[in-house]
C-alpha cells in the first residue's frame, strides 16, 4: 500500500512496534488466601474458582481478574472497595522442568470501609432526562451503601430499554465513611 506522507519507494509505513524480551516460563506453583476472608467460605472453595491450576503459566492478569468475582460477598456486605492485595514469591515449578520458575501467589483480602451514599449522580445521558433516570434507581442518598440496591438500580434501568449499557460504582471522596 502507497501511503499518502509517503515521498518515495523506500519510505518506511507507520507503524507501532513493540519491543520484548523474554525471559523464563513462570508455572503457577500455588494460590494462597488470606485477611478478611468472607465468612463461611474455605479457602478450597475459593480456589477452585479460579481456573489457572498448579503446573500452567502463572497468568497474573486471569487470576486478578478470576479472583474479582470473589470479593462479591464482602461488596453485598458493604464494602464497594473491598480488594486484593497480591504478593508474587518465587518458588519451585510444580513440573519440575528446569528450565522453568515457579510463582506462588497469595491473595490478601481487604475488606476496605463501610461507607454511606452521599448523593446519586447521573452521567451518559444525552437523550433522557436524569429524572427519568433516578426513578428507577433503588440506591438511596444519606443510607449505608447497598450493593444489592446497585445490581437490582442496574437491572431496572436496562430494563427500560433506554439504555445499551447500565454501570454503576462507587465514586470515593475526601472522607472513606462516604461515596
Amino acid at each position: 500500500a502507497i501511503y499518502p506522507h509517503q515521498q518515495g519507494p523506500d519510505v518506511t509505513p507507520p507503524a507501532v512496534t513493540f519491543t520484548v524480551v523474554e525471559g523464563p516460563l513462570y508455572e503457577l506453583a500455588g494460590i494462597r488466601f488470606q485477611g478478611e476472608m468472607p465468612p463461611g467460605v474455605t479457602e478450597e472453595e475459593l480456589r477452585a474458582q479460579i481456573t489457572v491450576k498448579d503446573g500452567d503459566t502463572c497468568d497474573l492478569v486471569a487470576i486478578q481478574t478470576q479472583a474479582d468475582k470473589l470479593l462479591d460477598p464482602l461488596r453485598f456486605e458493604g464494602h464497594p472497595f473491598a480488594r486484593f492485595d497480591q504478593q508474587v514469591l518465587p518458588a519451585l515449578p510444580p513440573t519440575g522442568n528446569e528450565s522453568h520458575r515457579g510463582a506462588l501467589v497469595t491473595l490478601t483480602f481487604v475488606r476496605g470501609p463501610k461507607p454511606s451514599v452521599r448523593a446519586i449522580r447521573v452521567s451518559g445521558n444525552k437523550g433522557t432526562a436524569e429524572r427519568i433516570i433516578v426513578r428507577d434507581v433503588v440506591v438511596e442518598a444519606g443510607k449505608p451503601y447497598d450493593h444489592k440496591a446497585i445490581k437490582e438500580s442496574e437491572r431496572l434501568l436496562m430494563r427500560t430499554g433506554f439504555f445499551q449499557q447500565v454501570a454503576a460504582r462507587a465514586i470515593p471522596t475526601g472522607d472513606p465513611e462516604i461515596v
